[in-house]
């Protein structure tokens, strides 16, 4: 009560003028009286606006130590208002609270180390405090034997932490050690502020790789453990930041920090959940530790944290989901744990961050096609055909694989295209993204498989974009249309609409392709199509022959009895009879007639069938030393070989001079 009244007497102005009083005696009386209304928060403003603050700064480098206590009690408490911090260090006081620290007399070392810690919080002047030599004393109270001044130091510290450039500098000043060894304290209120203090530090890459080489990791796995509020938590921030080293993830492992870790992931506090699995999705990054993850019985406790509300820990455990699913044994395991019906649930998460991850996972496990129908069965078609949409080129790509992938099971391709992913898919193949491409275009190829999806693929508006893939630079997109448009081009309906989409050009275009396997599916699409007489023109017109005609001479397996089944297929209209004589086909034809492969025999003798119906080819034919081949070819046992040279004999039998050279 007394306080009150004297400030409202008038005392302040007094008793700050005394502060400057000549005799110490009289100083030292002021300096105990300022302190003690000091105490009162009411008259911290009151007071700094009175003058107090030059005369008590001054005081701290007095030879008398009484004076020096009482004035750096007064700051100490004066401190704590935030208006008064900053006006403190500008009126000099840092240098002289920093040589106090190093006092041999404890109060007045306590005294200074708490003003330092309330002037620390203030961050105008946390650059100040390190600017002006801070870092060296506070982090020598950290080694202090005295846990009430280790403990100020830790929050000066803490505070200072907070600014980048400290991270660095803290470093610089040797200051982890201390910090390390300050772990191991049996005080948590020191353990709190030193660990956000290397949260803060660890943030920087060089930091990472000091605190462990300073031995940090057994204490922050221990604290792991702590019953102390906020311990567990802050231990595993810290952890997890320097499990974003790859070095630092195998060692904290090999410190044994698992089990903790997934305990803490089964904690009420989901603040303390969102960094210890934050922590594992970091060490999941390894490839070693997805095994041991898995080892330490954490598939149980990620797929609970898949199905948490809170959307932080929703994503952590999802990319750890991701990172386990690589590894193949994980896969079987996840599935087992029951992953799929919580990674789906996550394809709808209304954060794309999520969505992409759970994505992925989804398209790592949809690899294994011992899970094609269960994921389908599970619901995983709707939400995967819906991301073909999204506009983040990431999760398309993933959604792409994944149906790629189960698109693979002949169950699966009929629902694939029930759920509206063709429209989606014939969008995506014309994506500028390569992966995007290729991603639709395998999935295209294996719908088209099915004969169910044929004539839906093409009603669909289909064939453009493959038509259009098979103009493309990329051999594996085009390999891809090929083999789709194979696939379609075996109904007779669309034999009609490939050449009505201008499909002829492209097919003949991808005969120069360098690829053997394009070869093979355009050929079977230009075999199939050329039974339609007008396709029969058409081909010709657009430049095949002399692409054909070279594939007959092709060391590939299949492709020069596909070029000569297409060749077989034209010859049989009278005009392209003409030219393909001209295009210089029968001395391939008359070679592929020798070949041990009956099939291609069969395809080349029977193109010389319908070759040898033209008068002027009969004589051609003979010219070009083909008797002996046909003659050989009579006495084949294979019967469609025996009656395409039958028929050829007795085309070449009307020609007079023919019967002569054939007896």
């Amino acid at each position: 009560e007394n306080k009150v009244k004297m400030v409202q007497e008038g005392a302040l102005p007094a008793l700050i003028a005394l502060l400057r009083s000549p005799l110490e005696t009289i100083q030292e009386q002021a300096a105990v009286a300022v302190r003690n209304i000091s105490v009162n928060s009411d008259y911290d403003v009151k007071m700094v606006q009175e003058g107090a603050l030059a005369p008590l700064v001054a005081m701290l480098s007095a030879s008398n130590e009484v004076i020096q206590e009482h004035a750096a009690g007064a700051l100490r408490n004066l401190s704590v208002n935030n208006e008064n911090k900053a006006k403190i260090v500008a009126k000099g006081a840092l240098p002289r609270l920093f040589a106090l620290v190093r006092s041999g007399n404890e109060a007045i070392q306590e005294h200074a180390a708490v003003a330092l810690r309330n002037l620390s919080v203030n961050p105008d002047n946390e650059s100040k405090m390190v600017e002006e030599g801070g870092l060296p004393p506070l982090l020598a109270m950290l080694r202090s034997d005295d846990e009430l001044i280790q403990l100020q130091a830790a929050v000066a510290i803490r505070n200072l932490s907070f600014s980048p450039e400290n991270e660095v500098r803290i470093a610089a000043e040797n200051g982890i050690v201390p910090l390390v060894a300050a772990l191991r304290s049996t005080d948590p209120k020191i353990h709190e502020h030193v660990l956000v203090t290397l949260r803060n530090i660890s943030s920087n890459q060089d930091n990472k790789v000091r605190i462990v080489q300073e031995g940090a990791l057994a204490p922050l796995v221990f604290l792991l453990r702590s019953t102390a509020d906020l311990i567990p938590q802050l231990a595993a921030g810290v952890l997890r930041n320097l499990a974003s080293n790859l070095v630092n993830q195998v060692k904290i492992v090999q410190e044994d920090a698992l089990p903790p870790l997934l305990g803490l992931c089964r904690a009420q506090n989901v603040a303390i959940v969102e960094q210890a699995v934050g922590c594992l999705r970091n060490l999941s990054v390894n490839a070693e530790n997805e095994v041991k993850i898995v080892a330490a019985n954490g598939l149980p406790v990620i797929m609970q944290c898949l199905k948490m509300e809170d959307r932080a820990v929703q994503e952590h455990a999802a990319v750890i989901a991701r990172n386990l699913s690589v590894n193949g044994e994980n896969k079987v395991k996840m599935v087992q744990e029951g992953a799929l019906p919580a990674l789906i649930a996550l394809l709808r998460s209304p954060l794309e961050t999520i969505q992409e991850q759970a994505a992925v996972a989804v398209r790592n496990i949809s690899v294994n096609s011992d899970y094609d129908v269960k994921m389908v069965q599970e619901g995983a078609l709707a939400p995967l055909v819906a991301m073909l949409s999204a506009s983040n080129e990431v999760i398309q790509e993933h959604a792409a694989g994944a149906l790629r992938n189960l698109s693979v099971n002949n169950e699966n391709k009929a629902k694939i295209v029930a759920k509206g992913a063709l429209p989606r898919l014939f969008a995506l193949v014309r994506s500028g993204n390569e992966a995007i491409q290729e991603h639709a275009a395998v999935a295209l190829r294996n719908l088209s498989v099915n004969p169910d999806n044929e004539s839906k693929m093409v009603e669909e508006g289909g064939l453009p974009p493959l038509l259009a893939m098979l103009r493309s630079d990329d051999e594996l997109i085009q390999l891809q249309a090929a083999v789709a448009i194979r696939n379609l081009s075996f109904s007779p309906e669309n034999e009609v609409r490939i050449a009505a989409e201008n499909g002829i050009v492209p097919l003949v275009a991808a005969l120069r392709s360098t690829d053997p396997k394009i070869h093979e599916h355009v050929l079977v699409t230009l075999r199939n199509i050329s039974s339609n007489q007008d396709n029969k023109v058409r081909i010709v017109q657009e430049g095949a022959l002399a692409p054909l005609v070279f594939l007959l001479r092709s060391t590939a397996d299949l492709i020069p009895q596909l070029a000569a089944g297409v060749l077989r297929n034209l010859a049989s209209n009278l005009v392209n009879q003409v030219k393909i004589v001209q295009e210089d086909a029968l001395p391939p034809l008359l070679g592929l007639c020798r070949a041990q492969n009956v099939a291609i025999v069969e395809q080349a003798v029977g193109c010389l069938r319908n070759l040898s119906v033209n008068a002027e080819n009969e004589v051609k034919i003979v010219a070009a030393n083909g008797l002996p081949v046909i003659m050989q070819c009579l006495k084949m046992e294979d019967r469609a070989v025996q009656e395409h040279a039958a028929v050829i004999a007795r085309n070449l039998s009307v020609n007079g001079e023919n019967k002569v050279k054939m007896v």
